[in-house]
């Protein structure tokens, strides 16, 4: 009897075994981390095209996405440190937590456009307090996971409330430097501006 060609590696296990059921459990594991994978492909495709089409400026794009990987690079650093890898359960956590740490910026950004680049203390004193506020209360609501007695929800949790609490963090770090240097290139050239205009005349 010919089988077809296995697509996963629980087609394989079934194939071999066919009277085996750890298959049944060890299958869906196998799917849940592959669709994880792929939910996170899509999550930062989807995000990059939209800031594209918001900002209609590659560069702001890119301002509001170097923190959320900075970010998600802490997160994972932050677990490894604590003794957690990723699984089948936390993995779907990474797709929320690009679709949540990427509002920080975004809300820090669209102000500093609003205020024409200046006001950065202004920035940080009002929607920093805005987007504080959210963070805490988003890594409230699942940070309360962590104390559910399933493991993987649990683990969820954890991730979940580390990933934007990091997101948080990096945002604050990046945007605020990046603002001051974007507005002192912006008063020098104004500057300079005001000095070649009366020449001209």
């Amino acid at each position: 009897m010919r089988y077809a060609e296995p697509r996963t590696q629980g087609d394989a296990l079934r194939q071999a075994l066919p009277r085996a059921s750890g298959w049944i459990r060890y299958e869906p594991r196998l799917r849940h981390g592959e669709d994880g994978k792929r939910a996170l492909i899509l999550a930062v495709a989807a995000v990059v095209v939209l800031l594209l089409i918001d900002f209609k400026n590659p560069l702001l794009a890119f301002m509001a996405m170097v923190p959320l990987i900075a970010g998600t690079a802490w997160m994972a650093g932050l677990t490894k440190l604590a003794g957690m890898k990723l699984n089948f359960n936390n993995v779907i956590a990474l797709p929320l937590i690009i679709g949540i740490g990427i509002d920080d910026g975004v809300h820090l950004i669209h102000r500093y456009r609003v205020e024409g680049g200046g006001g950065v203390r202004t920035i940080f004193a009002n929607t920093g307090k805005a987007i504080l506020l959210t963070s805490l209360t988003t890594m409230i609501g699942f940070g309360s996971l962590i104390f559910m007695t399933h493991r993987g929800m649990a683990s969820m949790g954890t991730v979940l409330t580390i990933g934007i609490g990091s997101c948080f963090i990096t945002t604050l770090l990046f945007l605020a430097p990046a603002f001051g240097i974007a507005r002192g290139g912006l008063s020098r050239g104004k500057g300079e501006a005001e000095r070649t205009e009366p020449s001209r005349r």
